[in-house]
């Protein structure tokens, strides 16, 4: 086989960069809590690894599904598309990588993906795939995220409601109690 396997420091450094870079995106967007970030950048990371180890026809593609949706979750919705958009480029040059042989997969792929369906061996049909699912659970939890944050919006307006009633009931008392 012609292919070779890129050098690990080299993923290692890619990886490392990709996901510092991922968690200065998630701190600039939204004020996420410590526990937010380190359970998505963690889970970033984890899977990142586990997407570089098994490639693209792997289960490593479908757990950065996850973080996506924890993202948006916690953060906002802008932080969950900023992740699809990280999961995208992954597993995009992934797939290029393999595919041009410049990339190997250092662990089997997923016997249903390389058996019963030809197509889906094919990496960049792989990835168009996955990236499609990233995308979709992007932009569902985004939706939900504006949806969630207009009704706590809401919530806290419909709270304030009654104290200003109050502070104005008080204030014509006052006014009545004086004229009198």
């Amino acid at each position: 086989s012609t292919a070779r396997a890129r050098p690990p420091r080299v993923i290692g450094i890619t990886v490392l960069a990709a996901y510092l870079t991922a968690l200065i995106i998630l701190v600039r967007l939204g004020r996420p809590t410590v526990s937010a970030l380190l359970l998505i950048g963690v889970w970033t990371l984890i899977t990142t690894m586990a997407t570089l180890q098994g490639g693209v026809a792997s289960l490593g593609p479908a757990l950065l599904v996850i973080p996506i949706c924890a993202a948006g979750l916690l953060i906002d919705g802008v932080a969950s598309l900023s992740l699809a958009a990280l999961a995208t480029v992954l597993v995009v040059s992934l797939a290029w990588m393999e595919r041009l042989g410049l990339y190997t997969v250092s662990a089997p792929q997923l016997p249903i993906v390389a058996s019963s369906n030809p197509l889906m061996a094919l990496p960049l049909i792989t990835a168009t795939v996955w990236v499609g699912l990233f995308w979709t659970v992007a932009l569902l939890t985004w939706l939900l995220a504006v949806g969630l944050q207009r009704a706590l919006t809401q919530s806290r307006e419909q709270e304030q409601a009654p104290q200003e009633l109050s502070r104005t009931l008080e204030a014509r008392v006052t006014a009545q109690t004086t004229e009198l």
